[in-house]
Formats: C-alpha cells, sequence, structure tokens
C-alpha cells in the first residue's frame, strides 16, 4: 500500500481530508462537517509534526490518547472547554477511520484521555465584544456581506444562526415601525414563536441595514437556495473567518448577547466571565429576561450561555 493509506498525496494533512471530501461526495458528510473536521484535525496534525509523525499510518493509539491527555491538562486549567476538546478528539477517530476505511479503532475521550465529562454550565468567557465586532468586518471585507449581516443579528439581537439567516428584515422592520417589536416564528427551536421587544436604537439600525441589504427577497439567504443548501455551503464561510479569531461559530455570538445582557440587567459581569452573584433574586430575574429573549423555556438553559448560579 502507498503512503497515507493511498490517497494519493505525500502530505498527511491533504490525504485525510482527500479521504473527507470522498465522504462528502459520497454523501456521508455534509459540506459544514467538512470545514469542521479539516479545522480540528489540523491541530492534531500540528501536534503530530512536533513528534516527528508524519504519516497516517504512523499514528498510534498511544499517540493519539497523549494528544487527548494534553486537552485533558487544558480542561482543568480552564483554557479550553470540556465538550470542545471531546470533539477534537472525535473528530480525530472520524477523520482516521474514514482514511483507514474503518481499520481504526476509536479512542474514547473520557475513559482513554482522561478528559472530564460535559457540562451543560458555561465556564470559559464570552467573546469581548470588541473581538466579534472585528471579526464580522473581516467577514464583511471578504466579501461575505450576507454572513456579517447575519452575525450582526446573532450578537446584537441574541437570534440563532438559523433565526437570523430565515427571518425576514424588511417585514420585521416594518413590524418594528409599527409596534415596536420584532416576532421570531422561522428558525425556531421547537417551532416556538416569541417577541423581541424594548428594542433599543443600535438593534433598530441593525435590522434597517440588513432590511436595505435583504431588498426584495424573502430573507437574507440568496433566493436560489434553502436553507440546508446555505447552512452547508455558503454559511460556513463566514465561521471560518470566526475562527481565525477564535470565536468557535455563531452560537459564541448568542452567548456574548446574553452575558451583555446579564451586565446591563445586573450591573456584574456573567459568572463565566468572573462575575459574582450579589443579589440571587435579580440574578433570576436576569435569567427570565434572558430566557425569555433567547426563546428557551427554562432559566436553568441560560447557564449554557452565561455560567451557573453558584
Amino acid at each position: 500500500m502507498s503512503r497515507n493509506y493511498g490517497w494519493k498525496s505525500r502530505d498527511m494533512f491533504s490525504a485525510a481530508m482527500m479521504s473527507i471530501r470522498h465522504g462528502v461526495y459520497h454523501k456521508e458528510f455534509s459540506y459544514s462537517s467538512y470545514g469542521t473536521l479539516c479545522y480540528r484535525f489540523r491541530k492534531f496534525v500540528s501536534f503530530l509534526q512536533d513528534n516527528g509523525i508524519n504519516r497516517l499510518e504512523s499514528i498510534s493509539p498511544d499517540c493519539v490518547i497523549r494528544y487527548g491527555k494534553g486537552l485533558a491538562d487544558l480542561v482543568m486549567h480552564e483554557q479550553i472547554q470540556s465538550c470542545y476538546a471531546q470533539c477534537l478528539v472525535s473528530a480525530i477517530n472520524t477523520v482516521l477511520s474514514k482514511a483507514s476505511s474503518g481499520q481504526w479503532e476509536s479512542i474514547s475521550p473520557t475513559r482513554d484521555c482522561e478528559i472530564p465529562k460535559r457540562s451543560s454550565v458555561r465556564r470559559c468567557p464570552t467573546c469581548a465584544l470588541s473581538i466579534i465586532c472585528e471579526g464580522i468586518e473581516k467577514i464583511r471585507m471578504s466579501g461575505l456581506h450576507r454572513q456579517a449581516y447575519i452575525a450582526e443579528l446573532c450578537i446584537f439581537l441574541g437570534l440563532r444562526v438559523k433565526e437570523a439567516s430565515l427571518i425576514d428584515c424588511v417585514s420585521s422592520y416594518n413590524e418594528l415601525l409599527g409596534d415596536g417589536i420584532i416576532s421570531i416564528t422561522k428558525g425556531s427551536k421547537g417551532g416556538r414563536p416569541r417577541k423581541l421587544e424594548e428594542i433599543n436604537p443600535d438593534q433598530v439600525e441593525i435590522i434597517k441595514k440588513a432590511a436595505e441589504f435583504q431588498g426584495s427577497g424573502d430573507s437574507l439567504i440568496p433566493e436560489n437556495m434553502n436553507w440546508k443548501k446555505w447552512n452547508n455551503n455558503e454559511l460556513s464561510k463566514g465561521r471560518k473567518v470566526l475562527r481565525y479569531l477564535n470565536i468557535y461559530g455563531y452560537r459564541e455570538l448568542r452567548s456574548a448577547y446574553a452575558a451583555e445582557k446579564y451586565f446591563s440587567i445586573t450591573n456584574q459581569p456573567a459568572p463565566c466571565n468572573g462575575g459574582r452573584i450579589v443579589d440571587k433574586d435579580l440574578d433570576k430575574h436576569a435569567r427570565q429576561v434572558i430566557a425569555k429573549e433567547l426563546g428557551h423555556g427554562r432559566i436553568d438553559v441560560v447557564s449554557s450561555y452565561i455560567g451557573g448560579r453558584r
């Protein structure tokens, strides 16, 4: 067998990605999954090269476990989240299984690498608003204007990326001028509609600019695409730009919105940002407001955005 399981490349990373592209062609993976696997496996390749490994066949279970235990140390020192560390190891399993045609035996992130089990309570800080705005500007400078407006809707209105993609900004702006509210009906979790109230001038300006850009379309998604195609193709280009600034996807923008909202209500940083809960009743009120704005029925879910109540 030729080098790198016969994937026609002497470069280890290129060969691995060829195998995943083969999977995309045969509908084993989506285009967005390809981008995610590419990003995560590249980190592992850097580790391999530092350890003198340059062939896929030379990757042993012990090598992956050493890498995983290094990630576990980062989790223990609160430099990364456990869920992210587990995803990095899972990506290695996925890529090596595909590249080796199923010969690879998966490594357990928790049992073998000792990465702590996932917790729904957020512990790592949210991204600073200045860094997020820098990321959005980079998206726009890359010519990805639709993606930039969607990112702005996520960070300044707290929308899910699907909601921000499907919302009719023109109708929403007209509704805002008439009733002073914005109705979220498309792309919401579980199909549950909600209304955004107490819209501030900055949010009005965001909706206005997005509506002007949208023009005669029904949403910010191009008329020749549906949500699935948009999410798997063009939308992922914006994610890649954000990741260069260590912003791991559009959901991070929603977490940052929740943290900003928490601070505006309590005058304290969110717990995940090092804040203390001085007034338990005020903390509970802030979580109720955030849960309602983000479209959740329980305030416990808010902990995954801003941190726990202890």
